[in-house]
């Protein structure tokens, strides 16, 4: 980076996005304001985001994750103790889980 702030410098000219030759009038018309950005636009636009693609891709991962709670609940299920405190937090915790499924 030093080498291109000096090869800039040396050639005194614009590069866009990173250098401006301000001349003094235009210095002074900015007040002798001497900040990058008032004379230097290094603003680069996003590209347009795809939203059919982010659509796709939204439902893809929501198929995902429904596959991934179906599993999640079966593993659940071939869960026991012979507490049973231990096994009725279970059973909640997969009635949560299979009610989100339904929704």
């Amino acid at each position: 980076d030093i080498q291109k702030i000096l090869d800039t410098y040396e050639k005194r000219k614009d590069v866009e996005r990173y250098a401006h030759l301000a001349k003094f009038d235009e210095i002074e018309e900015n007040d002798f304001n001497l900040n990058i950005p008032r004379y230097v636009d290094t603003f680069v636009p996003e590209p347009p985001v795809d939203l059919k693609k982010v659509a796709t891709d939204l439902h893809e991962t929501n198929v995902e994750i429904e596959k991934n709670q179906r599993e999640l609940v079966g593993m659940l299920k071939e869960l026991t103790s012979d507490n049973t405190e231990i096994m009725d937090g279970l059973d909640a915790i997969i009635r949560e889980l299979e009610a989100e499924l339904h929704e």
